[in-house]
């Protein structure tokens, strides 16, 4: 049996049997879901993919609501079934064939006025709606500001007054992102489980951006925004103050993940928009459509620090919206395409998706339990740093791990090895060496010879230049560090039962960040470059060749740089 495959396999079977164990216990989080209706929004994302689908296998919900709106010429009826053909459903489909009756589509907008319901919806939603998932977000980080405000500040407003509207809510989860309050002068300070200041009266922020004319906004937003790094985190601070003011009388609570998304897709030259392809030096896989922009002429959006499935409902599971990123580096690395990282000596915040959403079950769980103990305070939850050994050199070490090489992919490109540094000089020299020299010299093979180049590739170089600029605009975040406190998703994992535990596990200090790290390239090689977790061997053998073919250019090609340099000085000398 091919070692990848092996190690999903006992993956699998590892948590299998713990849930097993665990099924034999009482769960009060799932007798909580029992029979409820739950409504989402952000159900088409990511971290909204899984959700539903735990929900479903695990929790006996009644029925889910997912305001979505129609896109790129799909009904909402049409983009929901689109979705549920991903892998993330294939072992609900295994165990409930029929899971999609449970899922209701509902047409809506988190940027328009009261969500873009019509009112047949609304009092549907307002009559039988018990729990409410805010996840629906714009985590672009170059958002125009008033586009940033709608979704993010006015929707959250628009979604809790629907959440007041509902007989029968017992919880409300707004989802922020723990980078909310990463401003400049927080760096290396601690962010609470507690509401901030917001930079600006959300009402305010409401009103400029319904009156400014967005040109006039977008020339006053460095002023506006000051020691917020981008729009993104900047909204989401004002987002939190809406909660903290319109969640007083309501059950509602916030969970701060580790989101956040690059300003755009750097890669243009790696994703090939058109034919839901994306390329690598000449290996193409598919995407799935539905994960494409609004507008295929416009750059995509792709999340960071949320990744891959450690257990749930699969371990490894990737989609496309979440690969350049932490994901995307691996994925660079695992390829052969990306070697040199600008990261700083920080500890990594990342956290895998079913932990997420785990957390956030157990957060509506308890909130609920808070309501009825008359305990009305909101509460927020960190998903932090705090307790992840996960620390820089640990992509650098993985690689470097003799038994991380028996996962290799066949389909690498060239010889897999990476270098981390937090510093812009040496990261531009590393950059120019391991990637720019090989793109020109690749440039120049193939505009002189009749060789095909790579589809969907016109330049190497140019190539690396967005992965350049790429990262450049990602190291605020991987060179600075935030301490994030996680008192109340500690107390809240400890009065758990040990069934509960099991069943809703987010307890991140106890994974095995190297093992985890190794679930994470098998997940990118399933469920990405699509190699079907086999030729391991052959990509170890492939490894060993590329590995002679890397040391030989470098061998000639500083051959050539030294003679060149001994017969200038040569020539200088005797011009002396």
């Amino acid at each position: 049996m091919d070692s990848a495959l092996a190690l999903e396999i006992e993956q699998v079977s590892r948590q299998k049997a713990l849930e097993e164990e665990a099924l034999r216990g009482e769960s009060a989080v799932r007798q909580f879901y029992a029979g409820t209706t739950a409504l989402i929004t952000g159900g088409t994302g990511f971290i909204g993919k899984q959700l539903i689908e735990k929900l479903l296998r695990s929790c006996d919900v009644k029925r889910i609501y997912i305001l979505i709106r129609s896109k790129k010429g799909l009904s909402m009826e049409e983009r929901l079934q689109l979705q549920f053909k991903d892998p993330v459903y294939d072992n609900l489909r295994s165990q409930q064939p029929d899971f999609a009756r449970k899922v209701i589509p509902v047409e809506g907008d988190i940027s328009e006025l009261g969500v873009g319901l019509n009112d047949e919806d609304r009092m549907k939603l307002a009559q039988e709606a018990n729990v409410i998932f805010h996840v629906a977000a714009t985590t672009r980080f170059e958002e125009p500001l008033k586009k940033a405000t709608f979704i993010n500040v006015r929707g959250t407003r628009e979604i809790l007054e629907l959440a007041k509207c509902c007989k029968n809510l017992r919880s409300f989860v707004h989802v922020s992102t723990a980078f909310f309050n990463a401003t400049k002068s927080r760096i290396n300070h601690t962010i609470e489980e507690k509401f901030y200041e917001s930079p600006v009266p959300p009402e305010v922020m409401i009103q400029l951006a319904e009156t400014v004319e967005e040109c006039r906004l977008n020339a006053i937003t460095a002023d506006l925004i000051r020691d917020w790094p981008n729009t993104y985190c900047f909204t989401k601070a004002i987002a939190e103050d809406v909660v903290r003011t319109m969640g007083k009388a309501l059950p509602v609570a916030i969970v701060r993940p580790p989101i956040g998304k690059y300003s755009r897709c750097l890669l243009s030259e790696i994703v090939k928009v058109e034919t839901y392809k994306y390329v690598v030096t000449g290996h193409m896989y598919s995407l799935t459509p539905d994960l494409l922009c609004d507008d295929r002429s416009n750059p995509l959006y792709f999340p960071f620090s949320v990744v891959c499935t450690l257990n749930e409902p699969t371990p490894g599971w990737v989609d496309m919206s979440s690969v350049i990123g932490p994901s995307g580096i691996i994925l660079g690395v695992g390829l052969g395409v990306t070697h040199v990282v600008l990261m700083g000596d920080i500890m990594i915040a990342i956290a895998p998706v079913d932990y997420v959403n785990n957390t956030v079950l157990a957060t509506a769980w308890e909130t609920d339990k808070r309501f009825k103990n008359n305990e009305k305070e909101s509460k927020i939850y960190n998903i932090s740093n705090s307790r992840c050994t996960l620390e820089k050199n640990l992509l650098c070490d993985v690689l470097k791990n003799p038994n991380t090489k028996q996962y290799a992919t066949p389909k690498a490109v060239w010889y897999c090895y990476g270098f981390e540094t937090g510093s812009d000089v040496v990261f531009w020299l590393l950059t120019w060496l391991l990637h720019y020299i090989p793109a020109y010299v690749a440039d120049f093979v193939f505009n002189v010879t009749s060789m095909k180049r790579p589809e969907g590739i016109k330049s190497f170089v140019k190539m690396y230049e967005k992965i350049y600029k790429m990262s450049m605009l990602y190291g605020y975040f991987l060179r600075n560090q935030w301490n994030f406190v996680d008192d109340n998703t500690v107390a809240m994992l400890n009065q758990m039962s040990k069934t509960d535990r099991i069943l809703f596990n987010f307890d991140i200090s106890k994974i095995d960040w190297p093992h985890y790290m190794l679930i994470w390239c098998i997940g990118l090689r399933k469920f990405i470059v699509k190699d079907g977790l086999k030729d391991s061997e052959y990509g170890m053998k492939k490894q060993r060749w590329l590995k002679i073919a890397h040391i030989s250019f470098y061998t000639l090609f500083f051959g050539v740089v030294f003679s060149l340099l001994y017969l200038a000085c040569r020539i200088f000398m005797s011009v002396i």
